[in-house]
């Protein structure tokens, strides 16, 4: 029986590795393009900040930002004659990051003891990170903004609202008038400290609770801050009301002189930190550069000319804001115009195609002053448009016959999405582009590669000789269609699958497979899938006067132009959707008119995969240990094996692996849930 239990367990264990390993998701947001072409219109300088970065932290409201990064070309080897080089111990790219005072938080809250008075504190971006000073005007030490919250919270008593790192608030009692809170925070479920509230007449600072500890071996810095609005003793509940919360990281950093972030070395701290290059970096043509944390140089795959742009991959679950370039007070009859590469306004929400150099999109708005803040529909103000782009590679160079024709596409950028056109020329009828891919995958017969939207490729035999593939595509499980793919002295042509299916009434190839090779083994038969290229079966039709959000279509032929049918008021500390997919966001400001557009973008997390896998291995391994003295041996084994089974076999059919090692886990688990059952 523990035989049983521990392959059990085992099975388990590779599940839960499988399952986490294929749920990493990321996106990566899109700074400035380089140009090299275009170098002289930046008079041999230029900078990435937070109004063209939205990597960079950016406080809209106050106008205010902390991070530059400027590439010097009088310096930098190579963007006039060549060479694509970086120089170290040079100040040939150089970033800065500066303290900004003066910050509010988002909840309104006074300073202790004087309500009167509201609080502000220091902020700085480093590393494309939210921080804050340990020590007034001190660089040097740095910790991390966790929470700056102005929402309110309900909680019955006994109930804990979780901040972050562990931290918890939870209201213990409220008095029996109904004045007072006894508030307890706990860190990782222990004991921190309490405090009781007393709302009754109670001014604002009466009202906060304002925690602080040692960090750093600085006394008293302020870690928590959360305000009380209200609270309620009823007949049945013990209510309290949280309305804001702020808080930092206790957990801190000290930087130093020489301290390395990257490719970067630290050459001063005061109320700015000053790094420069440690180690240079050459700017090959279709390659990454991590430059510090997650901040990359990401190079065209170009050898004539030198185009490359920062970017900041983010892993974190959750959903992010990808800005354009800002908008400052403009004057009446300004014309902004936000690309994909812009060199002034430039979105990184919109497709770009660095390669080519060749971007789709167009937000054009016209006339906005900071008196009005109306964007008029009558004349119109706000304008979108959007042109196919032909002539696009797929990532996997697809021949599409035996005279080596490579397969090229069209393309466009629509709402900040990639689209392909379904008859060439005609932006009318678009489909998503949902996988352009050369990556390899080799796969067993009988594994499936999860496509999108619910299609599946299997291998289903190799023939003896090892030279022939049959493959079957399905979408969600139900058969589609198979084709037969010989390796053998074949052309690329004959070694892809290029799958038809009729889309709005045409013939459109949606799906695009190359086999690299088949193996007939004595043990294993597989296929290795090196290209694959789809776009969705279902498209959408776009005709004149159709509307989405507040534009309306104006005209389709190769180019989709639309315009704003519904007036704008651009006030202040608000946010407007043009369409679904796109916004703009205005400053909490009576003074100054600053806007961007934004669309948002989300990083899925599946950590909770691990939890339920895990949960029911505990409890099989405790209880059948303690219980085989006894004679009754047959309930223990079976408890074990219900449980842990039955969780772990559904979880993956949802989401499936693209590695393919959760089908042998999942085979290896119901074999032995068979034996156990059996024996």
């Amino acid at each position: 029986m523990k035989s049983f239990l521990a392959i059990i367990m085992a099975a388990l264990m590779v599940l839960s590795f499988v399952s986490v390993a294929s749920a990493a998701d990321s996106v990566e947001i899109r700074g400035p393009v380089f140009n090299d072409t275009d170098f002289d219109a930046f008079d041999d300088t230029w900078e990435i900040n937070a109004q063209n970065f939205a990597g960079f932290w950016y406080d809209i409201d106050d106008g205010k930002s902390s991070e530059t990064i400027t590439i010097d070309a009088t310096i930098a080897s190579g963007f006039t004659d060549g060479d694509r080089k970086l120089v170290d111990d040079t100040d040939a790219l150089v970033y800065e990051a500066e303290i900004q005072t003066e910050i509010a938080p988002e909840f309104n809250f006074s300073i202790p003891g004087d309500a009167n008075t509201a609080l502000t504190y220091e902020k700085i971006g480093f590393l494309a990170e939210e921080y804050v000073p340990i020590v007034t005007g001190d660089a040097s030490m740095l910790t991390k903004l966790l929470i700056d919250d102005d929402e309110s919270y309900t909680m019955r008593t006994g109930e804990s609202l979780e901040l972050g790192e562990g931290y918890a608030l939870t209201p213990k009692q409220i008095d029996v008038d109904g004045n007072k809170v006894w508030l307890e925070l706990t860190k990782d479920g222990e004991f921190v400290d309490d405090e009781v509230i007393s709302t009754a007449d109670a001014d604002k600072a009466d009202k906060t609770w304002y925690f602080d500890q040692e960090v750093l071996g600085e006394d008293d810095v302020i870690t928590v801050i959360v305000h009380i609005d209200e609270v309620f003793q009823g007949q049945v509940d013990s209510l309290c009301v949280v309305e804001g919360i702020w808080q930092i990281s206790d957990d801190a950093m000290e930087i130093e002189v020489d301290d390395e972030f990257g490719k970067m070395i630290v050459d001063s701290i005061t109320d700015t930190i000053t790094m420069t290059l440690d180690e240079s970096i050459t700017l090959d043509e279709d390659d990454t550069y991590e430059l510090m944390e997650d901040l990359s140089f990401v190079v065209a795959d170009d050898s004539d000319n030198l185009r490359f742009y920062l970017a900041k991959t983010i892993t974190e679950p959750g959903t992010y804001e990808v800005r354009g370039s800002v908008v400052e007070n403009p004057a009446n009859g300004d014309v902004i115009v936000w690309t994909a590469n812009g060199e002034e306004y430039s979105f990184a929400g919109f497709w770009y195609d660095l390669d080519e150099d060749e971007t789709s999109e167009a937000l054009t708005i016209t006339g906005v002053d900071t008196t009005e803040r109306k964007i008029n529909d009558d004349p119109v103000e706000l304008n979108y448009t959007t042109t196919i782009i032909p002539g696009i590679a797929p990532e996997f160079p697809f021949e599409l016959d035996d005279a080596g024709t490579l397969v090229e596409y069209e393309k466009i950028g629509f709402l900040a999405e990639e689209y392909v056109p379904i008859v060439e020329g005609d932006a009318s009828m678009l489909t998503k582009l949902l996988m352009d891919d050369d990556e390899s995958y080799t796969m067993r017969t009988g594994e499936s590669l999860e496509l999108g939207e619910g299609y599946a490729l299997t291998p289903k035999q190799i023939d003896v000789d090892g030279n022939k593939v049959w493959l079957e595509l399905t979408k969600d499980g139900e058969f589609v269609d198979d084709e037969v793919i010989s390796t053998a002295d074949a052309s690329m042509a004959d070694k892809t699958w290029f799958f038809e299916e009729e889309v709005l009434g045409e013939d459109v190839i949606i799906i695009i497979v190359q086999i690299d090779e088949v193996f007939q083994g004595q043990v294993d038969s597989l296929a290795v899938v090196e290209g694959i290229w789809q776009i969705s079966d279902d498209a959408m039709e776009i005709e004149v006067d159709d509307e989405f959000g507040k534009l309306v279509v104006d005209s389709v032929t190769d180019t989709i132009t639309m315009d704003l049918d519904e007036s704008i008021t651009l006030d202040e500390d608000d946010s407007y959707e043009v369409t679904d997919e796109i916004s703009i966001k205005v400053a909490d400001s009576t003074t100054d008119l600053r806007y961007f557009p934004f669309v948002e973008v989300t990083v899925d997390g599946e950590m909770e995969v691990e939890e339920p896998v895990e949960e029911p291995v505990e409890e099989p391994v405790e209880e059948p240990v303690e219980e085989p003295a006894g004679n009754e041996t047959e309930e223990p084994v079976e408890e074990p094996v219900e449980e842990p089974v039955e969780e772990p076999v559904e979880e993956p059919a949802d989401e499936p692996v693209p590695g393919f090692e959760a089908v042998f886990a999942i085979a290896g688990l119901l074999a032995v849930a068979y034996l156990v059952r059996r024996n």
